[in-house]
């Protein structure tokens, strides 16, 4: 019936259209790879990272920390906080406790 070739057909579209988003969030993954191979300094190359990951999965905030000793420390980020005059990112203690021990 009709009813069924539209149902079929909103939703090869919608499956178009989600492929279409995974297909350019690993583009930007391979990108972000490059990059990693062909920036040298650091502090560039995790801004140049937080912003295509924000820019190819839509996030509304990313952000990057390293370790430095016994806290992970933000070193790059994109986002509305990180436009915030006075705004200083977060050091946390990697202390054991918490997810973000455990990820670290």
């Amino acid at each position: 019936s009709l009813a069924n070739q539209a149902a079929i057909a909103i939703e090869n579209a919608q499956l178009f259209d989600a492929e279409q988003r995974r297909a350019e969030q690993f583009r930007v993954i391979g990108e972000v790879g490059q990059r990693m191979t062909s920036i040298l300094d650091v502090d560039e190359l995790l801004t140049e990272i937080v912003s295509l990951i924000r820019d190819a999965f839509g996030y509304y905030l990313v952000d990057v920390a390293l370790i430095e000793g016994n806290e992970l420390i933000v070193k790059a980020g994109v986002g509305e906080c990180f436009h915030k005059p006075g705004f200083s990112p977060p050091r946390l203690k990697v202390d054991g406790k918490g997810i973000m021990a455990w990820v670290a």
